[in-house]
């Protein structure tokens, strides 16, 4: 009977404690038939104890609610699926370059958790991974996704901001300042050879600043403006035409850089005889008007209308000038 006892210590002894030695030595050494006393079982029972109590028992030990793993020294510490699964997935924790490293395949790091910043690998087990990087936060901060599906835009390190997965949309942003607040603008926006189009543009700066400027000089068709150069329909300062210009001296060929009329009147003492010609040509030809007189005259006069851009003379065949004037439509 107590042989049978000493069988089964020693079996349990082996496969309970045996790790993480694998061998074990037991004295005094048990011999077939002989009698077992009780100082022998004492001492095997104390070699097997003492090899018991130096195994190192807190690698894995429960304080509270927390699960502590490691035997207390510095180093990297790892829970790992020991299985036969074609992927054993890992979670590690590095100490010396303080990252928690999460494995799908127990062999390169899926995910990498520092405290500033989240590592991807991504799909292909290569050199290139992406990065979330997190600023130190001067105080509690929030950042929020909407619930919606889409594509988070892009900001570069310049001033596009990218809206697909690509890049291919995009749009050009200041450089600096705030593009649109509940209170307006806060700097310009240039969307380059983009149109705008809205219901209504409209300015509320103050008089003294342009609300538009335009370098185009392309007529506007339908454009309706109430007052233009500060003058509209109802103004006292509207004048239809502009400051007479005394061309008694020179009536020879001109062009009028508005459109006008030409009032000439000539003299003579038998006879007073004048034409006015105008159109497109430098020295025009075209005879718009005359005015001839007999006798005793004093004078006779003629007005002539004038289109803009095109030439004027005035020709006295007998008689002379008294006066030949240039008034412009318009101010």
């Amino acid at each position: 009977m107590k042989k049978i006892v000493f069988l089964i210590l020693i079996l349990f002894a082996v496969n309970a404690y045996g790790n993480p030695d694998n061998s074990m030595s037991i004295t005094p050494v048990a011999v077939a038939g002989a009698k077992i006393t009780a100082s022998d079982e004492n001492t095997r029972n104390s070699v097997v104890s003492s090899a018991y109590n130096a195994h190192d028992h807190t690698d894995i030990s429960k304080t509270a609610n927390t699960l502590n793993i490691g035997d207390g020294a510095a180093g990297d510490k790892k829970l790992n699926a020991n299985n036969a699964d074609t992927f054993k997935p890992y979670i590690k924790f590095e100490d010396t370059t303080d990252n928690w490293i999460v494995s799908s395949n127990g062999v390169a790091p899926s995910l990498v958790l520092s405290g500033s910043s989240l590592v991807f690998e991504g799909s292909s087990d290569d050199a290139y991974e992406t990065t979330f990087s997190i600023t130190d936060p001067t105080v509690d901060r929030t950042q929020t996704f909407q619930d919606d599906s889409g594509v988070i835009p892009l900001g570069t390190m310049g001033n596009t901001l990218k809206f697909t997965t690509t890049g291919a949309t995009n749009v050009t942003l200041p450089i600096s300042g705030t593009i649109i607040t509940s209170a307006g603008a806060g700097g310009d926006i240039d969307i380059g050879t983009f149109s705008l189009t809205a219901n209504t543009l409209i300015s509320d700066v103050a008089t003294g600043t342009a609300p538009l400027t335009v370098a185009s000089t392309t007529t506007v068709t339908n454009l309706s403006a109430d007052t233009v150069d500060g003058i509209n329909s109802t103004s006292t300062d509207l004048k239809p035409f502009g400051a007479w210009v005394d061309k008694s001296a020179s009536y020879v060929a001109q062009q009028a850089t508005t459109d006008g009329f030409v009032v000439a009147r000539i003299g003579g003492s038998t006879e007073a005889f004048a034409s006015g010609f105008t159109d497109g040509n430098a020295d025009p030809s075209t005879c718009r008007n005359s005015v001839r007189g007999f006798g005793t005259i004093e004078s006779v006069s003629f007005t002539m209308p004038v289109k803009k851009s095109d030439y004027w003379k005035v020709i006295v065949t007998s008689g002379s000038v008294d006066s030949i004037f240039w008034i412009p439509l318009g101010n």
